[in-house]
């Protein structure tokens, strides 16, 4: 197992409504990329900005829920790839009970659950071999994450949304709309307006 820490977010050079997770080897060079949509970037970035959603999230949640059962997130394990997709597990210690369970979750919901209980991070050796490269992007590329002047993901949005087509645009604000992502949903249909009113 190959211990990875978080470096941060890239745009994703694969899909206009995608972006990068950069996971750097822990004593190494070597950097992860795993690509996820902007809906799951959106948590990884506010979490290692430590910015608090108005309602809480499914992640805030599930971080309540371990701390009132006395329980912690010990370790995330990125266990596979297969077609394109990272397979992760999620380690939870139930510390009165003195057992852990292993729960199978979306890669990206493990890394802001790693990222919430500083859990480490480890990918199998097979995978990481395979798909990592020498480092790449060092912290001033990180988009919005390693900037102090970007203070919340919709600045980051906001410089990425040009890049989507009119029709990735009303994709993007159904999807927005359905995760009851408002403020990210007026960014789209601000910008879908303006190409419009053109």
């Amino acid at each position: 197992m190959v211990e990875v820490k978080v470096k941060g977010l890239i745009s994703s050079d694969t899909g206009k409504d995608s972006s990068a997770l950069v996971l750097q080897e822990v004593g190494g060079d070597r950097q992860l990329l795993i690509v996820v949509s902007d809906v799951a970037a959106k948590p990884i970035y506010r979490t290692l900005k430590h910015i608090e959603e108005p309602v809480p999230s499914m992640h805030d949640v599930f971080e309540t829920f371990l701390n009132d059962t006395n329980s912690i997130v010990k370790y995330v394990a990125i266990k596979k790839f297969e077609h394109g997709v990272f397979y992760s597990d999620i380690l939870i210690d139930r510390l009165e009970q003195n057992y852990t369970v292993v729960l199978n979750i979306r890669t990206s919901d493990a890394i802001v659950m790693a990222l919430k209980f500083n859990a480490p991070i480890g990918c199998v050796d097979n995978v990481f071999e395979e798909l990592s490269v020498s480092s790449k992007y060092d912290e001033s590329e990180m988009n919005a994450v390693s900037s102090e002047d970007d203070d919340d993901y919709l600045v980051w949005m906001a410089s990425q949304v040009h890049n989507l087509s009119i029709d990735e645009l009303e994709l993007a604000l159904k999807q927005a709309v359905k995760d009851e992502d408002y403020q990210l949903a007026s960014l789209y249909r601000d910008e879908r307006n303006k190409r419009k009113n053109k």
